[in-house]
């Protein structure tokens, strides 16, 4: 497994892996449709256009299994793990704060029509879906403050994904809500 210290040295000079680089590639992959199952070479490709245009002055090919793919592909991962621990956290703190109802009980009416995805759980409006506050709060704390700082890249249509490229981590964001209420 590959560690910092593998990248080339270039990119360990400053702090653009991490505050430019990966927030650029973990945009990318919340637009994408199936965020878990990305193939190598998609994910290749857009590694190597992201890492040019952040690293303009390193003249390196990204390749699978390298240093670069490896930890890509690694952070990609605990990212989309965070969605699943940020998830936890939030529903148990919003189970056993309700003092007015019993925490199973309140686990499956948020369950019951999928309330836990409107913005008003009772009124279950299509207009309000994807904007309670669970949504909500999921998205800024596992996505938002994620991809802070991504670079613009025409090629890989950032300044668009940031704006409403999000499907994937919608998703995403609904699944995970959804277990933890579940399993509650």
């Amino acid at each position: 497994q590959y560690q910092n210290t593998n990248l080339p040295e270039q990119v360990q000079a400053d702090h653009r892996w991490a505050k430019k680089f990966l927030p650029t590639i973990m945009l990318w992959a919340g637009s994408q449709e199936s965020l878990w199952s990305i193939p190598d070479a998609t994910l290749l490709m857009h590694i190597q256009i992201a890492f040019k245009v952040v690293y303009p002055e390193v003249n390196i090919a990204v390749v699978l299994n390298g240093a670069i793919f490896s930890l890509t592909v690694q952070r990609l991962s605990e990212w989309r793990s965070n969605f699943g621990s940020t998830a936890i956290a939030i529903i148990i703190y919003f189970l056993t704060s309700n003092q007015e109802c019993d925490s199973q009980v309140l686990a499956g009416l948020l369950l019951k029509n999928f309330a836990f995805i409107f913005e008003d759980m009772d009124g279950c409006d299509p207009a309000g879906a994807f904007r309670s506050a669970f949504m909500l709060q999921l998205l800024r704390k596992a996505h938002l403050s994620a991809i802070s700082g991504h670079t613009n890249i025409p090629a890989l249509k950032t300044k668009d994904l940031a704006m409403r490229g999000m499907a994937g981590v919608i998703a995403l964001c609904a699944t995970a809500v959804s277990l933890c209420s579940q399993y509650y």
